[in-house]
């Protein structure tokens, strides 16, 4: 029979309440921040937003967690801890009510605020609280032994949440199954937390039995100092870095691939593992080795950013030859475990740099690999200053503070203060800062060590570290500071990411021209020649999808063909003009197929986007159409439109280098059908180098039986004209039959009708990844 008393009963007890809330605490992170996202646009900025709310409550919960164990009685701690518990159990599930979707006159920062708040607000905060709590109650009912061990023990749970969620939870059930799942498991946590809250202070009452090398490390913790300020200070400054890593290396992420909960996990749980490894042991954290894995992976990603002027640099001293010779050699070293697979899997014709920076697997692992180093030189530093375990809630309410400066700093005032993304540059520069100076106090170590090693290995081994670090660090503040250098004429930030306007091809006339850009992404180019700026250019083409999509619905509407017995005796057009719905405004390119008597529907979500529009390109004043641009989210705002009987629906919202799900998915395409003419076409913008939507259009047109066909122009001239892919879905066989438009677009292969169908409840990227 189990001794209830017992301290290794107890000890397992708090392994199971303290690895069961980790889990929860970080599962609940994309489950919550999914079933938000399509509210909000699909923005990189709602997983930030989330973020910055999840290391407040984390700070309020340590806070919590600090003030109680160091003024409250234990018996009162219990009552306390019991009757919240009661409370969030009140809560669940937590499912968000369709009374929080935003109007579009919300801040959404605020808004999304509001809704976690009222959401997870008190399950979140306890969930939070319980790591340095159940760690304090173990330090009691296990006198002489170090709690340490069960923080790495929550990262561990916080890891396996965070990997089993793309890979298991999110391909398998829908959102509203995942929060009803989540909150069965806060009701198990609950009742483990309680008991366990009631137990330690009834077995706290009992003296329990020492020996006298626990009795004497007791001691020597309960009366251990408070360390220095300089070292209380670090406390804060080294998570708040490692915090201002992984924010910035997910916002770039998103930024160029998608807003996924993929791309939210992988770099939390890189961050996790550096906790992980930290606080396990000395041993997990080589420092010298940590130190020149972090400076190589910085290096690393500056050469990504500046990899056409290493490429350059590389010509000129005719290194190119050398190095191609040994990536032959390398590869040939290689095939018996299948080198000469390795390209074609990484999707990359050579090991160059540009090559490295296009292929999704290599930059988003050299990315992840950077900040994972750097967070391990952060958190590996922060655990070997940890204190004696009188001033474990102390260290965790200052760390937690730590990494919520970081996420204020990513979240709110890197938006008010700079008008580009410069947390990452800022992040690279610093986090090369901290490298350097760590190796420095590492050197002064080994110099003063009474290790019985010769002093002048030590002194030796320490050169090589400096010899790299230093010019390293000038390597980085300059390519930092030209990464920045741009001939923007006009940058703008906000909640849905940066813009920045260029002039691009001035010594070539007859291309010089504006573009519009959204971080790497292009969104729009105007010719500045007076008789070509209404001409169409970039994904918008004549020969692009949507070109083919207006061109031959005008031919279609102007042919005298009678309907054939037994189709849709529907009018093709009931007026010569077209009424044409453009999902993403850009720079206004579509306006360009405005003619008189048309009217031209343009939602944008970004006020930005409308402002740059206006004030940099004439698109929108040259069009002779009626034109109006609807601002908000162009599902919401299509949900609260009359139906609008569009001929034509052009779908290009892009976030990142992707359409946001949220405008994909059976939900959506209701709403767009409800807008649509009986005869009208959806013209789905699928280009995208990481990701493969044309599977997903596909189910989508099963769905609701559309035919549907794409039309791929793979010619590119620079920014006027780009390649893009365009699935056409519509179920009306005249425009299908139209000679121009048969010749454009080619049936979809078997393969390609073959995918998932994304719902507001389900969808998965992982399935559709190139």
């Amino acid at each position: 029979m189990v001794n209830l008393n017992s301290r290794g009963f107890l000890a397992w007890w708090c392994s199971f309440t303290i690895l069961l809330s980790a889990f929860l605490l970080f599962q609940v992170q994309p489950v919550i921040s999914k079933m938000i996202l399509p509210w909000f646009g699909g923005s990189p900025g709602v997983w930030t937003t989330c973020m910055l709310f999840f290391q407040l409550l984390l700070l309020a919960g340590y806070a919590y967690a600090h003030g109680m164990t160091q003024s409250t009685q234990a018996g009162r701690q219990a009552v306390v801890h019991v009757v919240l518990l009661l409370a969030a159990l009140l809560l669940l599930p937590i499912i968000p009510a369709t009374s929080w979707k935003p109007t579009g006159a919300q801040n959404p920062s605020m808004h999304i605020l509001l809704v976690l708040a009222a959401t997870v607000g008190l399950p979140y905060f306890l969930l939070s609280a319980t790591g340095p709590l159940v760690q304090t109650w173990f330090s009691r009912v296990c006198p002489g032994r170090s709690p340490y061990w069960l923080y790495a023990l929550s990262n561990v749970g916080s890891l396996g949440a965070l990997l089993s969620y793309p890979f298991l939870v999110e391909p398998r059930w829908t959102s509203h199954q995942q929060g009803t799942y989540w909150s069965f498991g806060f009701a198990v946590f609950a009742v483990a937390c309680g008991g366990l809250a009631v137990k330690v202070f009834q077995v706290g009452r009992i003296v329990p039995t020492q020996t006298w090398d626990e009795a004497v490390a007791e001691a020597e913790a309960n009366n251990a100092p408070l360390p220095a300020v300089w070292r209380r200070l670090t406390w804060v400054a080294l998570p708040a870095l490692g915090c201002v890593a992984l924010l910035a290396t997910t916002n770039h992420l998103c930024q160029d691939v998608a807003v996924v909960p993929f791309m939210w996990v992988a770099p939390l749980s890189m961050y996790l593992i550096s906790f992980i490894l930290a606080f396990a042991g000395n041993w997990a954290y080589p420092r010298r080795t940590m130190l020149l894995l972090a400076a190589g992976g910085i290096l690393l990603v500056v050469g990504l950013q500046r990899n056409y002027d290493v490429a350059a640099w590389l010509r000129a001293h005719d290194w190119i030859d050398g190095l191609n010779a040994s990536e032959t050699k390398l590869l040939e070293w290689l095939k018996p475990i299948g080198g000469d697979r390795l390209k074609p899997a990484l999707g990359i014709e050579d090991f160059s740099l540009e090559q490295l920076n296009e292929s999704i697997f290599t930059h988003v692992g050299i990315y992840l690999f950077a900040m994972w180093a750097i967070c391990m030189v952060c958190h590996g530093e922060l655990a070997r200053l940890r204190p004696a375990t009188r001033h474990l809630t102390r260290f965790f309410l200052m760390s937690s503070a730590g990494g919520a400066l970081g996420g204020i700093f990513v979240a709110l005032a890197c938006p008010a203060i700079f008008v580009t993304y410069m947390e990452l540059h800022w992040m690279l520069t610093v986090s090369f800062a901290v490298l350097l100076a760590v190796a420095i106090v590492e050197i002064a170590e080994s110099w003063t060590s009474e290790s019985d090693r010769p002093r002048w290995i030590w002194k030796l081994l320490s050169l090589p570290t400096l010899v790299l670090l230093v010019p390293g660090q000038f390597l980085v503040i300059q390519g930092q500071r030209l990464a920045v250098d741009t001939n923007d004429l006009d940058t703008a930030r906000s909640f849905y990411g940066v813009l920045h306007v260029e002039v691009a091809n001035e010594d070539n006339p007859a291309y010089h021209g504006l573009e519009l850009l959204n971080g790497r992404i292009l969104h729009g180019y105007q010719l500045l020649d007076e008789f070509q700026r209404r001409r169409p250019t970039t994904y918008y083409t004549r020969s692009s999808g949507a070109g083919v999509t207006i061109e031959g619905l005008r031919r279609v509407e102007a042919s005298d063909e009678p309907a054939r017995p037994g189709a849709d005796d529907t009018p093709l057009i009931e007026d010569t003009p077209l009424r044409v719905a453009v999902v993403g405004l850009g720079v206004g390119t579509m306006a360009a197929y405005g003619q008189k008597g048309d009217v031209f529907r343009f939602y944008e979500i970004n006020p930005q986007v409308v402002d740059f529009a206006q004030r940099h390109f004439t698109f929108l004043s040259d069009c002779p159409a009626d034109h109006h641009v609807v601002l908000g989210d162009a599902r919401l705002s299509m949900e609260r439109q009359e139906p609008q009987g569009f001929h034509a629906l052009i779908l290009d919202a892009f976030s990142g280098d992707a359409i946001p799900v949220h405008l994909l998915t059976r939900e959506s395409f209701e709403i767009y059908l409800r807008h649509m003419h009986p005869r009208g076409v959806i013209a789905v913008h699928v280009s995208n180098r990481h990701i493969d939507l044309i599977p997903v259009v596909s189910m989508l047109a099963q769905e609701f039986q559309l035919e549907a066909r794409l039309v791929s122009h793979p010619d590119s001239n620079g920014s006027v004209e780009c390649a893009s892919d365009w699935v056409l879905v519509t179920r009306s066989q005249p425009f299908l039959r139209d000679f121009q438009v048969h010749q454009a677009s080619r049936e979809l292969t078997e393969q390609e009708r073959q995918g998932p169908l994304w719902t507001d409840q389900f969808s998965n990227l992982l399935g559709i990844l190139k």
